[in-house]
């Protein structure tokens, strides 16, 4: 067991992750595969739970910088993601990115508006996923 069970099961949790079930255990169950294997896969990644859950904040960085999210609350947004506490979100968020949820999507903003005025071949949200990523861990 390796590589590409660990794919899929990465795969799985990209799908999954709105879903509050989402765990060692769930994971378990639907990969057939012992927690201690789950914990051994997941080891390199701060564990399976510390991986759900950068994935989740993840997630919700790209949420938040969007510009078709604009209009959406921050809070929605992170509650959709399986974070239920603002507080805590906020400073999981800027632990994990340097930077606070509002800040994030006032530099998506700004970088989209700098970009979109510099580019004439308008390739803003190519860029904005780039930078995005750049700051991403996983």
């Amino acid at each position: 067991m390796g590589t590409a069970v660990l794919g899929n099961i990465k795969a799985h949790i990209e799908m999954e992750l709105p879903n509050r079930e989402l765990g060692p255990e769930y994971l378990c169950r639907r990969f057939a595969v012992s927690r201690a294997t789950l914990y051994r896969l997941f080891k390199p990644y701060d564990g399976v739970q510390g991986y759900i859950r950068q994935r989740r904040l993840a997630r919700c960085f790209r949420e938040i910088a969007a510009p078709q999210n604009m209009s959406r609350r921050i809070s929605d947004i992170a509650g959709q993601l399986g974070f239920t506490d603002g507080a805590s979100f906020s400073r999981a968020f800027r632990e994990a990115f340097g930077i606070s949820p509002t800040a994030a999507r006032e530099a998506g903003n700004s970088f989209l508006a700098t970009y979109k005025v510099n580019d004439q071949n308008n390739r803003g949200s190519g860029e904005l996923s780039g930078w995005l990523q750049g700051l991403m861990k996983y």
